[in-house]
């Protein structure tokens, strides 16, 4: 897991390791934006913060069970 704010490079990090070590590269981000249906700006402003932290714990938590991954992700998906 790289976990790191906007802008601080994480997503390059993530990326090149994920290529060099031969895994795939998983963006929490996607993920919840694709379970959820809407986009990471209109999920962060949303006043169900109760759904979004329950797919995060599911999506998160099933990342964390498989091997050869590099997942990326923000600090507010944790």
């Amino acid at each position: 897991f790289i976990i790191g704010h906007a802008g601080t490079g994480k997503s390059l990090v993530a990326k090149l390791l994920a290529e060099h070590l031969g895994w795939e590269l998983v963006n929490a981000d996607l993920e919840l934006e694709n379970r959820i249906g809407r986009s990471m700006e209109d999920i962060a402003g949303d006043n169900h913060e109760s759904t979004f932290y329950q797919n995060v714990i599911k999506i998160l938590s099933a990342q964390s069970s498989r091997q050869n991954i590099v997942v990326n992700t923000d600090p507010h998906i944790i």
